[in-house]
């Protein structure tokens, strides 16, 4: 069953079969994405640049986002499947306008890459009085996806990638001097805490919106060269870094150990159009795969794997709030929209594996039904009608094997009301005999809740499972 990433619950490899060499062209090799629709801020440059060349080469439609249009044209000359569009993250008004822009078009959003940033800057503050880094590198990624949020729901199933960095590494979040009022500025501290903002939202958003079918991942690009990130940074910065010489020459071993461009947008690509992840959300990942946990809050800087605090339950709740506050915009996800048939389904697959009859049928309308037709054969109700009813014949199973609990679920086919799912379980029933079964189940809803769900499987694993003498009790003569 799927599970939250808090704490880092889910953050380990999981094979992809890529690397830190890999490039995003051999990341998405065989994926088609005809039909799709994609918003890449930042994607005039670097790897947005090729993050926005490589999705529109597998058929998306991309609407790459940028503050400088004549740069950008200029970028995506003789690139098809691409729109450009102004957008300011450190200017609300920009968001909002880029927002309702696009929502006026009708059209769904399948992909949204949240690539823009900004690093090594001076204090600087918004219109707000927030800090600049904090602003356009987490802030305008919470706003904007708030504002797209109907557009993300109507594709039906959806991915949002906010680019992070190994960066976060530098700072927690600061809940009590977030914009630097009362501390001195320093700009890798206000980068750092920018780059954990982004991950504490990417877990918190998959926790969120999953039930609408929509993900949420954070990324580390890489150290990447070519590059204009660092288009402010003053030279003694690199050297007392360790990265230039006295002369200003990049050291030899720092730039063997950078990425190229087409590497460094590898893990966005990824991450967006990788059917490894679709089950999966809320992590955070590298190399293109999932990135391992850090446990020691102390470790230097510069380490491959994502820090617990990033990923803190408790810091993940109160920056939504925090988020909310700051830039105005209610993303109230639970209170816009019933949950997905998917949802629902899962979530009361769960209930049941809990052991928890009464909250598992409350998943269900109050004259939904769950339907087994396989056990009417053997002189068994089949059909259930109503919370009672389901809940009852839930504790009725629980007395069997009390141990009942499902341990994967696979969705087949799906649509907002409607789902078709492959599901397993597994118990020990109280005569002894293991009992692993693998159903099929079709499942309707109305209004998030669970109108119909009949059930099929193989009936001789349930047969030799229940029955005393097995097979041998259905002969009657």
């Amino acid at each position: 069953m799927e599970q939250n990433n808090y704490q880092g619950a889910l953050q380990q490899p999981i094979g992809s079969g890529f690397n830190a060499k890999s490039t995003a062209s051999e990341v998405i090799k065989g994926i088609d994405l005809t039909g799709k629709v994609a918003i890449v801020t930042g994607g005039g440059t670097g790897i947005g640049l090729e993050t926005a060349k490589v999705l529109a080469g597998a058929g998306a439609t991309v609407i790459v986002a940028v503050r400088d249009i004549e740069k950008a044209e200029k970028s995506l000359q003789g690139i098809a499947n691409v729109e450009l569009k102004e957008i300011d993250l450190i200017n609300p008004e920009s968001i909002d306008a880029f927002a309702e822009c696009f929502l006026a078009s009708g059209r769904p959003l399948h992909l949204l890459i949240n690539n823009a940033g900004i690093m090594w800057v001076p204090l600087r503050r918004d219109s707000r009085g927030i800090e600049s880094q904090l602003a356009v590198n987490y802030l305008g990624q919470f706003h904007l996806v708030a504002k797209l949020w109907p557009a993300l729901l109507k594709a039906n199933g959806a991915r949002v990638v906010n680019v992070s960095s190994q960066g976060h590494q530098f700072a927690p979040f600061n809940f009590e001097d977030p914009h630097f009022e009362s501390r001195d500025y320093e700009t890798l501290q206000g980068y750092g805490q920018s780059k954990t903002a982004s991950n504490l939202f990417s877990v918190e958003l998959d926790s969120r919106a999953r039930q609408f079918n929509i993900r949420a991942y954070a990324v580390h690009p890489g150290s990447v060269g070519g590059t204009d990130l660092a288009r402010e940074a003053p030279l003694e910065l690199f050297q007392q870094m360790g990265f230039l010489d006295a002369k200003g020459n990049m050291l030899p071993e720092v730039a063997a150990s950078l990425k190229t461009v087409p590497q460094g947008a590898a893990t966005t690509i990824w991450c967006a159009t990788s059917p490894l992840l679709n089950n999966i959300g809320g992590v955070y990942c590298e190399d293109a795969d999932i990135a391992g946990l850090i446990t020691d809050s102390n470790q230097p800087a510069g380490a491959d794997g994502v820090q617990a605090y990033s990923l803190d339950k408790a810091a993940a709740r109160r920056l939504w709030d925090l988020s909310e506050e700051l830039t105005g915009v209610k993303f109230a996800i639970a209170d816009e929209q019933p949950k997905s048939a998917a949802a629902a389904f899962k979530e009361f697959l769960t209930c049941v594996s809990e052991g928890n009859p009464e909250k598992a049928a409350s998943f269900f309308a109050e004259d939904g039904y769950l339907e087994a037709p396989y056990v009417a054969t053997f002189g068994m109700p089949s059909k259930f009608e109503g919370h009672e009813q389901i809940a009852g014949s839930m504790k009725g199973m629980l007395q069997m094997a009390p141990n009942f609990h499902f341990t994967s679920v696979n969705i087949l086919m799906e649509t907002p009301t409607e789902v078709v799912a492959e599901y397993e379980s597994e118990a020990t029933l109280a005569n002894g005999r293991p009992y692993k079964m693998l159903y099929m189940g079709h499942i309707t809803t109305k209004d998030g809740k669970i109108t119909s769900h009949r059930e099929f499987l193989n009936t001789v694993p349930f047969v030799e499972a229940f029955f005393p003498n097995g097979l041998k009790d259905l002969i009657t003569q």
